[in-house]
């Protein structure tokens, strides 16, 4: 457990392709769609990371950060804090390996996420708000044991949220401009990594 912030460090090219690499047996290349509601004069495609196996893109941040782990460091268990969607790839991947899970959610989490997380075997700690929001900043809490994964600063969840966008613009290579949602910023950040490695024109929205 860390209070310090590093300084931010963009994923490289070859970062992201290891990444690949890493992620290549668990996630999907998901597909890109064509929106039947772009507006005249436009082309928009979606990227549908909801069909990754836990349903979102969190699998590539999660998974990346923890394959890219040594085995020894996660023999005594692995967690993170969140409201719902890192927890739930942490979870599945967890399960796949063999290894315990630990989600630390804040009071008021959806019970659809608690009910897939239980689905998931996880271990759920609910905290106040205030106190999730400390171990969210100290990326860590005293109560807990194990590897504690973070999906928005670990430079190796940087490169793993990056690989999508190698995808998209593998798929599109004409594409001008990526929008991407903005929670922690570790999905834009890493699609923007992408775009400025492979084609530094895309611009990122």
């Amino acid at each position: 457990m860390s209070n310090t912030t590093p300084t931010p460090v963009p994923a490289t090219l070859d970062d992201m392709l290891a990444a690949q690499t890493r992620l290549a047996p668990l996630v999907l290349r998901s597909p890109l769609v064509r929106c039947t509601q772009e507006p005249v004069g436009c082309e928009i495609f979606l990227k549908l990371e909801n069909l990754q196996p836990p349903g979102a893109f969190k699998l590539r941040a999660i998974g990346n950060a923890v394959l890219a782990r040594p085995t020894a460091r996660l023999a005594a268990g692995v967690y993170t804090a969140s409201s719902g969607n890192s927890a739930l790839a942490l979870a599945w991947l967890a399960r796949r390996l063999g290894v315990r899970a630990s989600a630390v959610v804040p009071d008021g989490a959806p019970e659809t996420k608690l009910a897939r997380l239980r689905e998931l075997g996880a271990h759920i700690v609910t905290q106040s708000p205030a106190t999730w929001w400390q171990t969210v900043a100290a990326r860590g809490c005293s109560e807990l044991q194990g590897l504690y994964i973070d999906a928005v600063r670990d430079p190796l969840a940087l490169a793993g949220n990056g690989t999508l966008g190698l995808e998209i613009l593998a798929q599109d290579p004409g594409i001008e401009a990526i929008f991407v949602p903005f929670g922690g910023g570790a999905l834009a950040c890493g699609v923007a990594c992408a775009a400025r490695a492979v084609n530094p024109a895309v611009r990122i929205i």
